[in-house]
């Protein structure tokens, strides 16, 4: 009987260890190296009208899992982020303040990934506390257009392989302008 308890007390406690374990993933926020591009390639071509391809596209991107509230009026996205499910102040905190430039890494990055995924948007606009950002799309084309001479027009973003192949070819340059925005962009 004694090794029943011990054996069942065992189980539990291994039960428990791995639980904990997942909670504590499930409540971190994604970052740039965290994306997956498998998995934000499929809203290729998404039209900036549709809230649920837009809300599961940002969802993929870096900052996505604090997605507060999405507003497509006059065919801009409009992001506001939050705290928001298992993610704890703190943890919201540490992640859009910590580091000083953060907020405005993930909010480049996420609009230039906007801008060739939903090809139809006119501007980016991105709240977080007291940072806000915005962008139009000619302002990001023209950057990546001067980067990138093969970067897709406005009619072959909806082609899904044409775009695979341009993000496939450039990611790591996509993040650096990111991660060096102050180069690219006419900080306001």
């Amino acid at each position: 009987m004694r090794n029943i308890r011990l054996t069942l007390a065992l189980v539990l406690l291994l039960a428990a260890g791995c639980s904990s374990g997942v909670a504590s993933d499930q409540t971190a926020i994604k970052t740039m190296e965290d994306v997956q591009y498998e998995s934000i390639l499929p809203y290729s071509g998404t039209y900036v009208g549709n809230n649920s391809d837009v809300l599961a596209l940002l969802s993929h991107l870096p900052g996505g899992e604090t997605v507060g509230k999405l507003d497509l009026t006059n065919e801009k996205i409009n992001v506001t982020y939050e705290v928001k499910g298992d993610r704890s102040e703190e943890t919201f905190h540490d992640y859009w303040s910590s580091d000083n430039k953060n907020a405005l890494k993930t909010m480049h990055y996420n609009a230039i990934y906007l801008s060739v995924l939903v090809p139809n948007a006119k501007g980016y606009e991105f709240h977080v506390q007291e940072k806000n950002r915005s962008f139009t799309r000619d302002e990001i084309t023209t950057i990546l257009g001067e980067e990138f001479p093969d970067l897709p027009n406005e009619d072959e973003l909806m082609d899904d392989e044409t775009v695979e192949v341009f993000v496939t070819k450039h990611k790591e340059e996509l993040e650096m302008i990111a991660n060096n925005f102050e180069d690219y962009f006419n900080e306001k």
